[in-house]
């Protein structure tokens, strides 16, 4: 089983650590990619131009080998809607600024690139992208990640690490293979893919991902269709409480009985049971969400409805005495041991060979 600390002491074997960037070195407050979009169409005052900007891009992934660039997608977006060039040009540059603006480092992936660096290792940031380099170099110093060795991004390289592209480059970039190790939260481009060209990788999972994986929370709240400010509010519990992705989860609980996880959710949410607002840690979950959004937003979000409407339930079942006592009202079954992510069954190396050749063709 993964951990950080395993991924830390397996980089020591190696000469050169390969990092992918979003969702690894980099985290933004949002519930989805997409939604940075949505927060683009506020600012311009455009309806529509979310669904626009998604499904453009969607489209011109569509039976293509060679990556996309930003430049692209924005030529096709001027196609459909007939814009100026200095209309297409601003949306392209508040893109390119509000990606800078909303990112933000991922404590656990900047420590692992924090150990590598300690040990002297050759670093590579490996990334798929459309954003231009100089973009994702400023990114890379906005965290604190701005020493490496070299970055590979598939806009500029014209392929990727979805089709083993960038392992291929980066061996003939002389690089040994067996002194090189990829590390990322996509299982199949980071681990599968590097494992299969004789490469190696590590998975660390997405904070969202982990979100997603456990209890009734994030299907709850997906049912919601919650506006954008109660998703990038959600989005943010979720990044700071599954930073570290291995964290250990109680199976069977909806809120990992833990009270600073429900302050996290639920900022600003009201009417809540006493037994859970008196306590500390929640107030500190609370006090941590409202510092983040107002970092990012400038004031406060607001909470999920259904995330509030599942504690309350909670409560008014312990107190019918339905849960054991002990952090009753955060679980909704008798509590289980506490088990970690479980590591995905890798396919055979040959159904991964068979899918890059494919993609290759």
């Amino acid at each position: 089983m993964n951990s950080c600390e395993a991924i830390r002491t397996a980089m020591m074997a190696y000469d050169w650590i390969g990092f992918d960037l979003f969702d690894t070195l980099l985290l933004r407050p949002f519930w989805k990619p997409d939604d940075l979009f949505c927060q683009m169409e506020q600012e311009l005052g455009r309806a529509g131009f979310a669904a626009l900007r998604s499904e453009t891009e969607n489209q011109l992934r569509k039976h293509r080998k060679r990556e996309l660039t930003l430049q692209e997608i924005y030529q096709s977006i001027q196609q459909k809607t007939g814009e100026s060039d200095g209309i297409i040009q601003q949306w392209m540059e508040l893109e390119i600024e509000m990606e800078w603006r909303y990112c933000y480092p991922r404590e656990s992936g900047m420590s692992l690139y924090c150990a590598a660096k300690e040990a002297g290792k050759h670093i590579a940031i490996v990334t798929d992208m459309y954003l231009p380099l100089e973009q994702i170099v400023r990114m890379l110093q906005k965290i604190g990640a701005g020493d490496y060795d070299t970055v590979l991004l598939s806009s500029q390289l014209g392929f990727s690490k979805a089709n083993g592209g960038i392992y291929r480059y980066l061996k003939r970039m002389g690089i040994p293979a067996k002194r090189f190790l990829q590390i990322g939260d996509n299982r199949i481009a980071d681990v599968e893919n590097p494992c299969c060209l004789g490469l190696n990788g590590m998975w660390l999972p997405a904070a969202n991902a982990v979100f997603q994986h456990y209890g009734r929370l994030y299907p709850a709240i997906a049912a919601e269709q919650a506006p954008l400010a109660v998703r990038c509010s959600v989005a943010i519990a979720a990044n700071a409480y599954f930073d570290d992705p291995f964290r250990m989860m109680r199976r069977g609980c909806d809120w990992n009985a833990d009270p600073y996880y429900m302050g996290l959710l639920l900022p600003t949410a009201e009417h809540l049971p006493e037994v859970v607002t008196q306590d500390f840690m929640f107030q500190r979950g609370q006090e941590r969400a409202l510092q983040l959004a107002k970092a990012f937003f400038g004031t406060a979000l607001p909470s999920s409805q259904a995330a509030a409407a599942m504690l309350c339930s909670h409560a008014e079942a312990a107190d019918r005495g339905v849960f054991p006592e002990d952090a009753a009202w955060a679980a909704r079954c008798t509590p289980c041991p506490f088990l970690p992510l479980p590591e995905p069954k890798r396919p055979a190396k040959w159904r991964t060979r068979l899918r890059l050749l494919r993609q290759a063709l």
